[in-house]
């Protein structure tokens, strides 16, 4: 046995917390997070389920490390035109428009900075230069899943909204 109040898992994330050997267990406690809805990243995004969640960091996760989540003009022409590389969500082939005001809660739009590294498997990559900025984003082969390239659960998305399970909710319905 490990003594009581020895690390025995670390924080994997600025919104998950660290968990303490009790002394009295062979296993390591249940994993614990800060609460969804704490602020992270400086106060600019917020924690969901133990991920300080941002568009930054999934386009960091997708396309490599000089990747950033891409302007809003990319999300406003390519999210409104409702195809497998712009849209709100869909199934089987059949893609949602985004309606205007909620085009950062669709298809993760991305903008390289540097080498473009592709860290995912059997999808089809596109680019596409609405300004001075290539966006760019990726489409998976198969619907069987959900999109791992639509925001994520727990990324604000606008003003005061939030995109959770496929949804976009306004903030202050979920309490945070």
């Amino acid at each position: 046995m490990v003594p009581a109040g020895v690390v025995c898992r670390t924080a994997a994330d600025e919104c998950d917390l660290p968990e303490f050997c009790s002394g009295m267990e062979a296993a390591c406690p249940d994993d614990v997070f800060q609460q969804n809805g704490n602020l992270c990243n400086q106060g600019i995004n917020i924690c969901f389920n133990g991920k300080c969640q941002s568009a930054d960091l999934q386009c960091k996760h997708i396309f490599g490390p000089d990747s950033k989540s891409a302007s809003y003009e990319c999300y406003q022409e390519l999210n409104v035109i409702g195809d497998r590389f712009g849209n709100c969500g869909g199934v089987q082939g059949y893609y949602a428009k985004c309606d205007k005001d909620d085009v950062l809660c669709g298809k993760i739009q991305c903008a390289i900075t540097g080498e473009v590294k592709i860290n995912i498997k059997n999808a089809a990559v596109s680019f596409y230069t609405p300004k001075n900025e290539t966006c760019v984003n990726a489409d998976f082969f198969t619907s069987d899943f959900v999109d791992p390239v639509q925001v994520r659960d727990g990324t604000k998305c606008g003003e005061n909204k939030v995109y959770i399970l496929t949804q976009i909710q306004m903030k202050e319905k979920l309490g945070f």
